[in-house]
Parts: structure tokens; sequence; C-alpha cells
């Protein structure tokens, strides 16, 4: 396995100035809530050299030889060990879907890894996983670590049904000492019951599955409910947002919010033994439209009546949320379309959960670029939020499509209410730093993973890798 340290010098911080805070209370600065919006939470681009001989480095490693990867998740795990999963870039043809009764079409599948890395100095290792069925791409992967530390991902597995040649269950994969144990966690639309028409039918479930532990230690997974997988407009526009929690050894199963096109993305975190699941609905509609964030809490007699939507409009394909160890906040970050940049809501009371005045707004940055997507967040031992994101392009730019020009990997730090970012690596040739995902060690060393295009001889491959530099002094 190859193995390639090298280190960069962090491009100018952006950091807020005293006159843009003045512009922004002049002119009354507020969210698509109507709520206002912290003045500290703008971040403006100053122009200003970093002296790079004080600041520390980025060290950058380069995780396998292989051309992968996407949809990727990394973690920091027992001891500071790392764990990281991603699938590979393309899928591969496995003959005929011949659990199709009727035109069968080519049964694709596209394989995904784990890594792991056990210190500093020591080279990742990697083994795959599993290599599920798939349509179009795969539906996510979720990454945690079991309160005996054991790396677990869930993800869209299965066996195809009916006419949908492609993965429908949630699946879980656990890293055992004797190998991976495989676990379902649902299976069927019908594990959780709405009673409404259409919402219980069906068996593609597992969608972009969101994995968390409880306090007492059992796993729990938000997924999309997409019912009979997307073959008719309706199985998006009525696919639920569900949860399944194993409890006493065998699996619970709950609508979070039932027939409205949510689950798509998803993320999951834990108050102690509470449930609190944040989801999208990327579905719109002419009557009520709930397109969006949505954040919802579980209930002792396992419903979930308690929801909120924290952001009308598009996002984009990841949502991250958090509990901070060290205040107790809930922190829910996503990449705002109508921005163009990310987007922060923030619950100091979690009484006060539905209240909508009780969550506040920032935007992480106002810089020329159009950056947020491939969004993740992490909290430093002290308890200072930390994102790693994508910058696409210039917000003068015409194009759908990201500039190589202008594509980074990008980190952003909130300290004292200021958020700061930097960019860890920028595009040099090709494209580069899609599919961020951050972890914090317990030393407050940040780990971020991402892809880039490296040149191998006269071909270009998209692989990944992990840049690595202490922020807790910042």
């Amino acid at each position: 396995m190859t193995r390639m340290i090298h280190t960069v010098f962090p491009v100018p911080l952006c950091v807020v100035t005293l006159g843009l805070c003045m512009i922004a209370v002049a002119c009354g600065e507020a969210n698509e809530d109507g709520q206002p919006v912290s003045t500290d939470s703008f971040v403006a681009d100053t122009g200003t050299e970093t002296d790079s001989a004080a600041a520390p480095e980025w060290e950058i490693e380069l995780v396998s030889d292989m051309a992968a990867g996407i949809q990727t998740r990394l973690v920091a795990g027992p001891d500071d060990m790392l764990g990281l999963t991603w699938f590979a870039n393309d899928a591969f043809d496995d003959g005929l879907c011949d659990e199709i009764a009727v035109n069968p079409p080519t049964r694709l599948r596209q394989r995904f890894y784990y890594g792991v890395k056990s210190g500093s100095a020591s080279p990742w290792t990697v083994e795959e996983v599993d290599s599920p069925v798939i349509t179009l791409l795969p539906t996510g992967l979720s990454l945690a670590y079991s309160p005996d530390g054991l790396p677990t991902i869930a993800y869209t597995g299965g066996v195809p049904e009916g006419q949908f040649c492609g993965g429908n269950d949630a699946v879980l994969a656990t890293r055992t000492a004797t190998g991976w144990q495989f676990e379902t966690a649902a299976s069927e639309s019908g594990d959780s019951q709405t009673g409404i028409v259409g919402s219980d039918e069906g068996m593609v479930v597992g969608l972009w599955p969101a994995l968390a532990y409880s306090a007492s230690g059992e796993p729990a997974v938000v997924h999309k409910d997409a019912h009979f997988g997307a073959l008719q407009s309706i199985d998006l526009r009525k696919a639920d947002a569900e949860f399944a929690w194993r409890r006493g050894g065998g699996w619970i199963y709950e609508a979070i919010d039932a027939n409205e096109g949510a689950g798509e993305p998803n993320a999951l975190v834990f108050d102690g033994d509470t449930p609190i699941a944040v989801y999208g609905i990327p579905v719109e509609t002419q009557q009520d439209s709930r397109k969006g964030v949505w954040a919802a809490r579980r209930a002792d007699d396992g419903t979930w009546e308690e929801k909120i939507q924290l952001h009308e409009g598009a996002i984009s394909t990841d949502i991250a949320a958090g509990i901070n160890p060290v205040t107790g906040e809930l922190v829910v970050a996503f990449y705002s379309a109508s921005d163009k940049a990310v987007r922060v809501r923030r619950l100091s009371d979690l009484s006060n959960f539905t209240n909508s005045l009780s969550w506040t707004s920032e935007i992480v940055t106002r810089a020329l670029y159009d950056e947020g997507d491939y969004l993740s967040l992490a909290f430093t031992p002290q308890g200072k939020e930390v994102l790693a994101y994508h910058r696409c392009r210039l917000n003068s730019s015409t194009s759908d499509s990201c500039d190589q020009n202008d594509e980074a990997a990008l980190l952003a730090i909130r300290t004292d209410g200021v958020w700061r970012d930097e960019v860890i690596t920028a595009s040099a040739k090709g494209s580069c730093g899609e599919y961020t995902s951050v972890a914090v060690d317990s030393r407050g060393v940040a780990h971020v993973v991402y892809r880039c295009t490296e040149n191998d001889g006269d071909q270009y491959y998209f692989r990944l890798f992990v840049a690595s530099k202490e922020i807790e002094a910042q």
C-alpha cells in the first residue's frame, strides 16, 4: 500500500471585521425564517495574508492506491484510532438481475470499504466490507463505534425484490474479531406502521441511513422508506422518514415523518437515551410544501410529534448534527442552496425544541464562493465547532458545475462566536475537495478526508486523502 505524507501551508483565514458587524446591524440582517442573524456568524474574505511560518501545517496522507471514493465517513474511535468508510467510484456489472421476473435488467454492484489507522505513524489498513446491489448510485453510508469499540457501518443492502433491482434493507455491518457480521435493521415498509394508505406498503427501505448509539449502548438508524423504490413518482412524493432501534435484543420500528417525501438526507443524535432525528424533505408540493430541513424528537411513548422546520428550501447531499460535549447545545449544519453557503442552526435549551425563537441561525461564510456541499461536523475537546466542506465555484459563475480552478476542501472553526475558515487543499489539476468528512480526536487534532484527482503516469484517478493538524489551540 502506498503511503504518502506531505505538508501544505494554510491559505488566508477569513475573519469577521468590525465594519461588517456594523453593516449587518444597520441593515437588520434576517434569515429566511425571519429571525435575526447573529452578526458574529459571517466570515468576510479580508484578502490578508496569513503568516504561514507561524501557522500549523496540514499533514496530508494518501489513504490507498485504489481509485476511490464517494460517500465518505470519517470517525475518531477509541484511543484516537481513525475509522473511515467509503464507496468505490464506480459500479461493476454482475450479470442479469434474475431476482426480477419480468425483463430483468443488469445487476449492478458497488463495493465499499473500511479503513483504520491506529496511530499517527501507522499506515491505513483497508478491507472490503460488502458490494451491495445498486440502481444508479449508492444511497449512503454511516459509521459509528459501539460502546465496546467495534466499528459499525449502516448502508442499504439486501436482495432485489419485486421489480426493483437494488438494495432495499437497512443493514448493519460490524467488524468483530472474526470478521464482518451483518444484521438487518429494517426490511419492509410495513415495519413502521403508520395507518396511512400506501405508507405501509412496499419493501424499499434503508436509504440514506444515519447510525448512532444511545447512551445505553444500543444502535439505532434513521432511514428513508421509498416503498416500491421510486419506480413511480409517488414513491418519492410519499416517502417516509423511519426509525429502527435495537432494544433488549430485538428491533423496534417507528415512523418519524410519514407520507410527505421525507428521509433524504438524514442525521441522528442521542440526548442521553432520547433520539433526535434531523432529515431532509427534498420534494416540492403545490399545497403546503414542507421542502427543507426538519428536526424531530422521540417521546417516551415512541411517538415523534415534536417536529420543527429548521430550513425552507433546497439543501444538498448531507445534513450534519451533533450535541456539543461541553455546552450541551444541539447543532445542525447543512448547505443552503439559496445562500450558496453553510447554514448552522443551534439550540441551547433542548426543552424549547419546537420553539422557533429558541433556535439561532448563522451563515458560516460570505466569501466569494459557492461552498458547503459534502458537509460534516465535529467538536474539539473544548467544545469548538468544526466543519469540513467543499468549495465549488465563484458565486458569480453562471455554470451549474463546479470549476476545477476554484475547487477546494475547507475547514471552518467557531471560536468565541466567530467562524474562521481556511483552505486545506485546492485543486491543482482536475477536481478536488469533494466528499469531505471531519473527525477531531482527544488531542484536538482535526482529520479531514476528501477526494482529489491524482496523476499516475499518463492517467488521472480519483483518490482519497486525509489531512491532519492540531486545531485546539487556534
